[in-house]
């Protein structure tokens, strides 16, 4: 019998775009995307993303999905932070360090679940001694609640949250270790709004970090150029076209016309794409000359990777400005996103959750396991059930065979159901005697232990029983000799006595006062002893077989 999984939503929300992807199983079956044009991005998240709740539903409605799916959101907050990080100890060492470093910086608690560690791989550091990889990423977890509130206010139920650098590292390291049997590999992935480098061998990664500036700040470069150029040369161009004038024609080149038909040229798409160009160009030396050591910048290859990778001209015009050599990946699974190739491996470790979530998904997996548990109960039950009715029906065949005794054997059988039934009536019977009585104390045994405790120094005047909202208990009156000459107290003698007896749960004085009968000092007094209540059928267990 086949089950297909539910289906999952993976939002991908950027500065001017949202994205949305359907996925079951591993294999993305739908997708849609929405420009959000928005200028101001950060008053989106001041704002707690109510900005965007239109344009999150509308993209729901169009993927299609029934309410309460879950989705899991990859953006980058404000307040986000992700580091690679190397660590001289044990992978569980590691994670506990990483987590605590992170706490500490972002005055979270140690366990919150808005800090995430993901183990990479083992690795050996300079001096040769053994390294966890790992990378560590956290929200604050107001930010994180109103990506939840956003998601939820949408008809979804929110899984979690990873920040868009998170997926990039992952999806670098991964790289890097699949090709960890090289010399050495060394990527540039350029995506929409971040750009990843990295740099990995045998000995395992040396190299991964983060910084902001992608394929958008390119495009953007290009809406401004068709903003500022002459009036009536150019076309202002929106965000999509600019992309798709970037993506078609690649970087312009001088004297030349850029983009069939917008109008717009070279000398005036250039000096706002350099500024761009120029950032992505410092950032790649500097973080390269960490791991160039006694090699030369320009004898490191550098792998182009991620959406910037389908520019035509970007590696050859940073290979100019770097003086590297950098050349663009072959294949499309290292040019598409690192967002879309995340979808299909999602690392569940790197996901971020708000505490009232976590704890709602504890609950939950706990009724999960109480039915699993009652399934494989009722299994069990429905297998026993199934294997006594295979011997019954041997039984009636064996019987059959004995056509001859089988009045006798049916006899036998009426017998046993009386023999049980009537048992089952005593026991009945039983229960219900006992129940009825409740737990008595043994009131023979108890009254002995009295009357040996008094002896002959103690003069009781008035026993009572009570029987009180479940316990058991004796008033006891009486009156002991007090005189000085007495070498032991006979009524302490006595209440010690009665709070040694097994019958006997505790003694509480309730009054004494000094009295003079015929000349002779005495003790009045009044003593309530509660006593130890039982079954009555073990009281009285000779009664029952």
């Amino acid at each position: 019998m086949h089950f297909a999984s539910r289906p999952k939503l993976v939002i991908s929300l950027e500065p001017g775009l949202l994205v949305g992807q359907v996925v079951r199983g591993v294999r993305v079956v739908r997708s849609q995307q929405a420009s959000l044009g928005v200028s101001d991005w950060s008053s989106v998240w001041e704002n707690e993303l109510e900005s965007l709740d239109g344009a999150l539903e509308r993209l729901v409605a169009r993927l299609g999905i029934p309410p309460q799916t879950e989705a899991q959101v990859i953006c980058e907050a404000p307040d986000s932070m992700t580091e690679f990080q190397s660590i001289s100890a044990r992978q569980s060492e590691a994670i506990t360090a990483a987590r605590l470093a992170v706490a500490e910086r972002m005055s979270m608690s140690v366990d919150s679940p808005c800090i995430a560690v993901h183990p990479l791989a083992r690795a050996k550091g300079e001096d040769g001694r053994p390294m966890t990889q790992v990378i560590v990423t956290a929200i604050e977890e107001t930010t994180l609640e109103h990506i939840y509130r956003w998601v939820e206010r949408a008809g979804l139920c929110c899984g979690g949250c990873v920040p868009a650098s998170a997926v990039m590292l992952e999806r670098v390291a991964a790289r890097l270790k699949a090709d960890s049997s090289r010399d050495c590999l060394h990527v540039l992935h350029v995506g929409r709004c971040r750009s990843v480098v990295g740099s990995g061998s045998e000995n395992g990664i040396q190299l991964l970090r983060t910084f902001e500036v992608g394929v958008a700040h390119l495009v953007e470069a290009v809406v401004r150029a068709s903003q500022l150029a002459e009036s009536g040369k150019a076309t202002p161009l929106n965000f999509e076209k600019a992309q798709a004038i970037l993506f078609e024609s690649g970087l312009p080149t001088p004297e030349a016309e850029f983009g069939e038909g917008c109008g717009l040229e070279a000398r005036t798409v250039l000096p706002l794409l350099q500024p761009v160009l120029q950032r992505i160009s410092v950032e790649v030396k500097q973080s390269f000359r960490r791991v160039a050591r006694s090699r030369r910048l320009s004898e490191i290859p550098i792998t182009l990777t991620g959406p910037g990778a389908l520019i035509e001209r970007l590696g050859q015009c940073l290979s100019n400005m770097v003086d590297m050599e950098v050349h663009a990946a072959a294949t499309r699974s290292e040019v598409v996103s690192a967002e879309e190739t995340w979808v299909a491996s999602s690392r569940s470790s790197l996901v971020l959750r708000t505490t009232r979530h976590e704890a709602e998904r504890a609950g939950s997996q706990l009724r999960r396991a109480a039915i699993a548990g009652a399934i494989a109960t009722s299994m069990l039950v429905g297998g026993q059930a199934l294997l006594q009715t295979q011997t019954m029906g041997q039984l009636h065949a064996a019987i059959d065979a004995q056509s001859s005794t089988l009045a006798e054997v049916r006899a036998f059988r009426s017998l046993c159901e009386q023999a049980s039934s009537t048992s089952q009536s005593i026991e009945t019977a039983r229960s219900i005697v006992a129940d009825f009585v409740g737990e008595q104390p043994d009131w023979s045994a108890a009254i002995t232990e009295v009357a040996l405790a008094a002896r002959d120094r103690v003069i009781l005047t008035d026993l009572r029983a009570d029987i009180e909202s479940g316990r058991s208990a004796m008033l006891l009156s009486g009156t002991a000799d007090a005189s000085e000459k007495a070498e032991e107290s006979p009524l302490s003698d006595f209440l010690e006595s009665l709070r040694s007896s097994p019958f006997v749960e505790d003694v509480e004085v309730v009054s004494r006062r000094l009295i003079e009968i015929d000349d002779q000092a005495l003790y009045q007094f009044r003593v309530n002893v509660e006593l130890i209540g039982m079954r009555d059928s073990l009281v009285h267990g000779e009664v029952f077989p």
